[in-house]
């Protein structure tokens, strides 16, 4: 899956102000399919965030505090 880092980063801000809505509206806000929605909310489980759906509130949260980072590891050449 090719992911773009900009839209990874505004999914991840509306989750993290539990204010995504529905599968529908979510994918709606950020201007994507509600299939390429679930691909990137997949991906973003499968890399360790604790990510649920509430019904009753209709928004996507984090059980914990946090966000996704993206960053760079240096290692030494051989």
């Amino acid at each position: 899956m090719t992911v773009n880092i900009r839209l990874l980063k505004e999914l991840d801000s509306f989750i993290k102000q539990k204010s995504t809505g529905d599968p529908k509206r979510f994918a709606s806000k950020t201007g994507i399919s509600v299939a390429a929605l679930y691909r990137y909310l997949n991906f973003i489980k499968q890399n360790g965030a604790p990510l649920k759906y509430n019904h009753l509130r209709k928004t996507y949260y984090y059980l914990e505090k946090g966000s996704i980072k993206i960053h760079f590891t240096a290692e030494e050449y051989d």
